[in-house]
């Protein structure tokens, strides 16, 4: 999905994993995408892929996490996004 090439695009650029502060625009964008698929996730039956996507959306609005914190939580969306659908 976009929020998931989203997720990637932020952790290949570095500043997910930088301390606070982050990038405000780039926190402020990834988090409105991010809120999108924690909304969405579980009515598609990945209701881990929304909590996570739920966590790293709390993480950028508070503002006061950075560094390894929040690339943990890109890192679980998108190893989540990865796993294959049940059959």
């Amino acid at each position: 999905t976009d929020a998931v090439a989203a997720v990637a695009t932020a952790l290949g650029a570095g500043w997910l994993a930088q301390p606070a502060p982050l990038p405000h625009s780039e926190a402020e964008a990834l988090g409105r995408v991010l809120h999108r698929l924690a909304g969405t996730a579980g009515m598609f039956g990945e209701p881990a892929l929304g909590a996570a996507a739920a966590m790293l959306e709390r993480g950028l609005a508070t503002g006061t996490t950075g560094g390894d914190e929040l690339a943990a939580h890109a890192k679980a969306i998108l190893t989540i996004a990865a796993e294959p659908e049940p059959e």
